[in-house]
This record gives C-alpha cells, structure tokens and sequence, in this order.
C-alpha cells in the first residue's frame, strides 16, 4: 500500500473511533478531504472556537472536530506535510455538519443537525403515509388532507399558522405527498424556529377540519387537477398505467378532484379524520431540524413541539410488485416532442446513492458521452434522468429525452445509443473514479449546504451513503431493453381512453426496437477538474480598471462571488445569448458539484455573469466559463440558430417567471448575420463590449490575471442597465389552455424610505392576495404577491393563473384588489401595522438566508447608485406610517414607475405598448 494511502487509512480509522465516543455523527467527509489537501499548515495555526462556524463557545461536536484535527496532523507528522496540508483551513472555514438521532418518549423520532455555515434553521417532518395508502373510493385524499392542514388548527388561525407566519419571517415553506410518505418543511431565522415549530405540529396534531374551509379547499385541488391535466410529464407518467402488468396502486389516480372528495358526505368525513388518526402520530413521524445552533438546543426545541404528537404504532403496508409490460405509448399533448424511457427497480441496499451517482453520469455533458452524442447528431438536446416513483423497496424511473426529434426513426436511434452506453458503463470494473467523485461531491455539498439542504439531504439518505459497486451493479442490471417503457408526446390525435382521473389520448403498442448502429468510442467523464485540482499559481496581478474587491466580516470565509457585467455597443441579437447559454450549460452542473453556482443572464443591452461559493473552485471555474462564452462550438451555434422552444412545460407561472429578467430589460433584436458570420461577429461585439466587475471575498489573483485579459474595455460603472420607463408595457407569450398573468410593478424610487415602504406594502398585501384570489374568488391555485429583486430592478410582483378566468378577467380582478386595499390600509390600527413592521425589520436586520442571497444584495449595492443596505432599510420600516404605504400603493396603482406584464392572451385595452 503507497504510503499517503496509508496515511489516510490511519486517519480514517482514528476519526471513525473518535466519532463513535461522542455519540454524535460528523456527515462532512473528512476523509475525502485528506486524499486532497495541499497547502502546509500547522497545528498550532488552528483556529479559536469562533472559527468553527457559529459556535459561541467550546462545545463537544467542536471539541470532537479538534481531537480529529490534533490526531490527523499527529499520524501525518511521521510522512511530511502533504496529507495534513489543507486540513486546518478548510475545516476552520468549512466546519463538519455533526448529526445527532434521539427517539422521543411518544415515539417520535428525531434528527438533529447543526449545520455551522446555516444563516437559518429549517425544520422537516416526514409522516409515513402518502396516496398509496389512502382508500380507492377517495382519491386525493391523501393530498387533500395535506393542504387542509395549513388552514385552521386549535391552537392558530390560518391567518396565524405557519404559513403566514413563516413568510412574516422572510422564510420558506412548502409541503409535498408523496405514494408512501407525506412531508411538512420550512426554513426560517433562528429566532422564528421556536414560533415555525409550534404552528407546524399544531397543525398535524390539531387540526380543525372545517367542513366550510374543506369545500373552499377542493375548489383549489380542483384548479390543479386541471393544471397537471395540461401538463406533458404528468400526462406521461399516467400513460405509465397502461404498461402495467397486473394491478399497482402506481397506476391509480391519487391527484384528486371535485367529483372524488365528497365533503358533504358524513362517510367522507369519518374515512378522513380516520385517516387522520391512523397515519399522524409520532410513531409514524420523522422531525427533522437543522440550525447553526448547538445540537442541545435544537433537541430541547424538537422535544418541547414534538410532544405534542400522540403515541401510535406504526402502519406497515405491503405492496404488490410493480411490472411493467416492454411497450411503447404515444400521448398526444401539446407543445414540442418529448421522449421518456421508464424503467422500474427493485432497490438494493444502499439504493439511493447509486441511484445518484448513475444520473449524475447520464447526465454529464463529457465529450464521448450519452448527452454529448445525442447532441452532435441532432437527435436531441438534453438527458435529464428522474426518479418518478419510490415506496419501500420498488422504484420507477425515467430517462428523459428532452428536445427529442419527432420521428420514430430518431427514437429507436436513442434508444440504441442508450443502452449501448449502459452496456459500456456495466463493464467498468467497481467504477472507482466514478464513486470517488460522487464521494468528493457528496462533502461538498455538506460544507456548503444550507439548513434546509441539510435536512432534505438528511431524510433522503443518499447524502449520507457511500457509492457501493455491488448496489450499481444491482441497478444497471435491471436496466434492459425488455424492462423498458417508451413513452413519447406529440400532436397526432390519439383515442381518448375511458380511464379514471386524467383525460387521456394515448396509443399502446409494441415496444420500441433497437436500431442497427455503428459502435461508439463511449468514455466515462473525465474528473471534474473543479472538484481535484488547484487553480494554476499565478503571478501577483494588478486589479484590473473594471474589478472591484469588497471583503468583510459579513461575507463567510471560503467563500467567494464575482458579478461581470457586459454593456454593449449595440443591441445584441438573442442568437448570441442562446448560443452563450448552450456554451455554458455543460460547465453548469461541474461548477454546482464543485460548490460553485454559475448563472447568466442576457438582455439586448447588458449581459451579468455570477458565479459564487467555495474561493478556491471559483478561481478554477472562472477561466472555464469565459473560454466557453467567448468560443462557442459549432453544435452550440446551431442550437441558437433553432429558437424552438426545448421544454415547453411545467407550470405556466413559472415558465412566466423565467422570462421576466429578461423582459424587464427590453425587446431583444434578430440577428440579420449569415450563420457562417456569427463567430466573427461575436468577437467583434466582445472586443467592443464595456464591461465592469465586482469580487466578494479576499482578493484572488487568478481572477485579476484572468479580467485582465478580457477582451473590452474594462470600466467599472454603477446604475442600472435596464431601460427604465413609466410606461405600461404588455408581452404575449404562447401558453396553455390556462390562463396566467403576470405583473410587475417598478419600485419608485431608490432611497432607503421609498424601499421600506414597498417592502412593507409587500409583506401587507401578500397574504390578502392569496386569499383574495385563491380562497374567495377561487380562481385557482398559482397566486402569489410580494416584493421581488429581478436582476437590477425591484417592485412589486403579482402573478395567477387560473382554469376557469380570462386574462383580462384575472387583470380586472387585480385592479379591483389594489383598489380595495386603500380602504384596508387606511383601517390599519397601529397594533396590526406593528404586527407587519417588526418581523420585516428583524428579517432585513438578520444576515441573508444563504451565500448567493447575502453576494446579490451587494452586487444591487454596486450596481444601482442610490441603493441602500439592509440595515438602512430596516430602521426606516420600523418609522413607515399608513401615509407612506397609501402613497407606495397609489404609485403601484397608478404605474407611476411602469407596469411589465406577461401573459397568454392580448391585452385586454388600448393603454399597452406591446413586445
């Protein structure tokens, strides 16, 4: 055995023991970090408890994290400075995640894990019972019972639960029911998860199950069952029924909808608060709850609210085995081709982490690759495999082909290069470098995760598994030609089949067969060079003309972000923006494994790169992603030249929000350039270019050596690239059957007052809206109001989409809104505007939830002159009047700084500039 391996062997196995005598679980690999150390360094550099992370004084996961620290350096004396390195500083800046599992007197078992690098705290609770366990007489149960709980419970009104108050305190929340499992979660400021804890096991352990509130609620299940009726994946993963071998709960309809919750019923009511009783109690509970706090305090919170949970056995089911005839179904749908491949799964131990490990190489952008080699041969633009189902031992996935020609020809093409490529990958010996990657990537996550990444890590447990060769083994196996579905979306008419739930038009016929093809010279991905390698040493470098460094206390050591931002001469057509998000999407996935995000957003007139987290990888990063954007390939430059849409579903709100950066910024012009003239024109526009940059964290060289070779000029400028007008502007995308609209409404002004008391207005209208639009009018499930940051520009953002209301009603519908809401802000008493104040300036007085949203607020610092810090803000919230929220409102009104709208359908009258 080499000595350093020996070394780390030594290591590994001091540190285990060590580990096992504290009773708690260190989740970040130490051990993958010995094997890539290297910077020397010295015990008696290491650092007071302070560095530890958020640890107010020596506790013993920190005491445990310096006994493996003294004892690694210790073993690693005896061979030189190499294996101890880097340990001291990357452990004092990216200190382990400890994990601690207590069981609760009721039953109720506990995860606790204190997460140093957490700005918030997250809480999660997972209840063991999904839509496979509900009765076949009521489908959705299940899911019903899900949103009926965030209404009334005995200790909180809706308008007092968590919902409402997690989004007070500038959090999250969300809730997901799953076939065997349903799960509760939030995040919030330290100072909230006392309050998020309290409402949320009120509300599972207490609920009112009005039968008022029960009706009102099936109008929203109701909305969405006819959303997902649009949608093309869940229209394709129902077509799954038909392939089905013998009767699975996996092809019953478990949405739910008006016709299959009979509220009024009295039976109705017995089987769901049966239900109720049956699945929610501790026995059948997991809390999961992270934080920066100790562990002890964390615990004594989770046994304080986790009590209140009644004792109960746990409810085991047993599930028949899910087969699946090898056939292939054609769904007619809307929108561009898509091609899914299923195949189910008998999982082995140790399941989840293999499973992770496979996607993650189906869907690595590697020359010689699966995703590659679709691309270059036009057959498709993307792989994106996804688990579509998992209960105990069984799972279904799918291979996503998306961007898939609509021929069957190109299919069995796919086909064929699929499974010759899983061929390729099973005869790899035990996959080494694949799972030592997939290791190196798993410590990565947990040094850089958030409180709520934690936690959903934690409850899927592959973040915490090794990559095992027997359990890939296991899975490629089952991954053959006669276990496959095809199932394929396109506009041919199709039969409507007489099938409960969704309206389905579909064909079954024989399964897709192989085509005779040439061999391919497959390759695995290489290493990722972002994970493994150290930036090349440069030279001390001057800071260029264009780049600004900022480094303080508030940014969090290890970390780093740099915004570039190009203005350009001219407009840009948007075939340079296609191809520069081609060019950068395989870099994207290396970059986020690596613990780096990279984005990119483009309008005509300016264009901002991001990248931000661990320093050391986004010194490895940066030089990549500009060698991609300024050299596009040739198959980068003819994806740009096809503007067809690649992915035209999922939720049409959504899809609205993804366009809004980019609309705020103006019309984008057509490129009157031959294809061939592209590449030089793209250089020409580049030399050109002004461009301006602002660096987070210490100074890096690398990054001044690199800027200080961009082509351009290099010219640090503040204000906003954005064409500001106070116009009211109207952009007609192509949608769905549904309806949605979208409005954004720019903040007026950029003082301190003025952003105060749009904020404020925000928080004030937000729960009205919902209930306005979502509970009163019903007009669907997609509603939201808030303040939003898009890019450089601020304001209100106000968005619906509905089954049932035109545009022009859902617009009329929110004019009526803001005109009701004068009366209501004049009502306000001081008490209740209080209510609104306090937690918004708390939350703007705490540090940002993650990295990306603490490096975004100082870039808009940067790059809108007149823009105040949060702190400002936060004392002029505390000081807003209902004078100054009825004048932020008659601003919103009265578009006093524009309107931006984004829509399915035309504009309802004349008063709109379009496009």
């Amino acid at each position: 055995m080499p000595q350093s391996i020996a070394k780390a062997t030594a290591i590994q196995a001091h540190i285990s023991m060590t580990i096992m005598s504290t009773g708690d679980i260190v989740l970040s690999s130490v051990t993958d970090r010995v094997r890539v150390w290297s910077r020397p360094c010295s015990a008696k550099r290491f650092p007071p408890h302070a560095a530890m992370g958020h640890l107010h004084r020596p506790t013993a996961p920190y005491r445990c994290a310096e006994g493996i620290l003294a004892s690694a350096c210790a073993l690693a004396d005896a061979g030189g400075s190499r294996l101890k390195d880097r340990c001291m500083t990357d452990i004092a800046e990216h200190a382990p995640v400890i994990q601690r599992r207590i069981t609760l007197e009721n039953g109720l078992a506990v995860t606790l894990l204190q997460v140093p690098q957490a700005q918030h705290c997250a809480a999660w609770v997972r209840v063991a019972a999904g839509s496979h366990d509900e009765p076949r007489e009521y489908p959705g149960l299940a899911h019903f019972l899900e949103h009926l709980l965030f209404l009334d419970s005995a200790g909180f009104t809706a308008d007092q639960g968590l919902m409402a108050f997690v989004q007070g305190a500038g959090g999250q929340v969300n809730a997901s029911t799953q076939a065997r499992h349903t799960d509760f979660f939030c995040e919030v400021p330290p100072l909230a998860l006392d309050g998020a804890l309290a409402r949320l096991f009120d509300m599972l352990a207490r609920p009112a199950l009005d039968t008022g509130a029960q009706r009102h609620e099936r109008e929203v299940l109701q909305a969405e069952f006819l959303a997902r009726g649009e949608d093309r994946e869940t229209l394709m993963d129902a077509a799954l029924g038909l392939a089905l071998a013998a009767h699975h709960p996996f092809g019953d309809f478990h949405a739910g909808h008006r016709g299959t919750l009979p509220v009024e019923e009295e039976r109705f009511q017995r089987t769901l608060h049966g239900f109720h009783r049956r699945f929610y109690h501790a026995g059948q509970t997991h809390l999961l709850v992270a934080g920066a706090q100790p562990l002890d305090t964390l615990e004594a919170l989770a046994r304080r609210h986790g009590a209140h949970l009644a004792p109960g056995a746990r409810v085991v089911a047993q599930l028949p085995a899910l087969r699946l005839a090898p056939v292939h179904v054609e769904v007619q749908a809307s929108g561009p081709t898509q091609l899914a491949l299923y195949f189910p799964l008998l999982l082995p131990t140790a399941a989840d982490a293999a499973l992770e490990c496979l996607f993650r190489v189906l869907r690595s952008a590697a020359p010689n690759g699966l995703q590659a080699t679709l691309r270059e041969r036009g057959y498709a633009d993307r792989v994106s495999p996804r688990r579509v189902y998992r209960a105990d031992d069984q799972a279904l996935i799918a291979i996503d082909i998306e961007g898939a020609a609509a021929d069957e020809t190109t299919w069995r093409e796919i086909v064929t290069l699929l499974f010759s490529w899983l061929e390729f990958f099973a005869a790899r010996s035990d996959w080494a470098d694949v799972r030592e990657q997939a290791s190196l990537i798993r410590s990565v996550r947990w040094q850089t995760c958030s409180a709520l990444d934690a936690v959903r890590m934690a409850v899927e447990k592959g973040g915490n598994e090794p990559v095992e060769a027997p359990a890939l083994a296991a899975l490629l196996t089952q991954l053959t030609p006669g276990a496959m579905v095809s199932v394929v979306t396109s506009t041919r008419e199709q039969p409507l089949l007489e099938r409960s739930g969704f309206a389905l038009r579909a064909r079954c016929s024989k399964g897709l067969s192989r085509a005779r093809g040439a061999p391919v010279a497959w390759c695995l991905p290489e290493r990722n060079p972002f994970l493994t390698s150290a930036a090349a040493p440069r030279a001390v470098s001057p800071i260029p003309t264009g780049l600004r460094w900022q480094n303080d206390a508030g940014i969090p050591p290890g970390h780093a972000a740099l915004f570039l931002r190009w203005r350009w001469s001219t407009p840009v057509a948007g075939v340079f923006a296609r191809a520069a998000q081609a060019a950068l999407a395989p870099l994207v996935q290396a970059s986020s494994e690596a613990g780096v995000e990279v984005r990119l957003q483009c309008s005509a007139q300016a264009w901002l790169l991001s990248l931000g987290g661990l320093a050391s990888a986004v010194d490895r990063v940066l030089p990549e992603a500009l060698k991609n954007l300024q050299q596009p390939t040739a198959v980068d430059w003819r994806n740009a030249l096809d503007p067809a849409p690649r992915a035209a579903g999922g939720m049409l709100l959504r899809q609205l929000l993804d366009e809004l950066p980019g609309a705020l910024q103006g019309a984008v012009p057509v490129a009157e350039l031959s294809p061939g003239a592209l590449p030089g024109a793209w250089r020409e526009l580049c030399h050109q270019a002004r461009w301006g940059a602002l660096g987070l964290g210490q100074p890096s060289p690398t990054i001044n050596a690199v800027l200080g070779e961009l082509p351009g000029q290099g010219l640090f400028e503040g204000g906003s690239a954005a064409n500001v007008q106070s116009t009211c502007r109207w952009i007609e995308v192509a949608g769905q059957k549904e309806q949605a609209l979208l409005l954004f409404a720019r903040q007026a002004g950029l003082d301190a007052p003025a952003e105060a008391a749009w904020r404020l207005l925000g928080n004030v209208l937000q729960g009205a809206f919902y209930t306005h639009m979502r509970t009163d009018l019903q007009l669907g499930y997609g509603v939201y109001c808030g303040y939003r940051q898009v890019g450089e520009e601020a304001g209100l953002l106000f968005a619906v989409q509905s089954p049932k209301a035109s545009v022009a009603e859902i617009f009329a519908h929110l004019l009526a809104f803001l005109d009701l809401q004068r009366e209501r802000l004049g009502q306000l008493t001081d008490e209740a505007l209080e209510a609104f104040r306090e937690p918004l300036a708390a939350q703007l007085s705490q540090p940002p939830a993650t990295f990306r949203i603490l490096a975004e607020a100082r870039w808009a610092l940067y790059a809108q002159p007149g823009k105040q810090p949060a702190d400002r803000i936060a004392r002029c919230v505390r000081e807003i009047g209902r004078a100054a929220l009825l004048d932020a409102l008659a601003c919103v009104r009265q578009a006093q700084a524009g309107w931006l709208v984004l829509a399915n359908a035309a504009p309802p009258d004349a008063r709109w500039s379009l496009g």
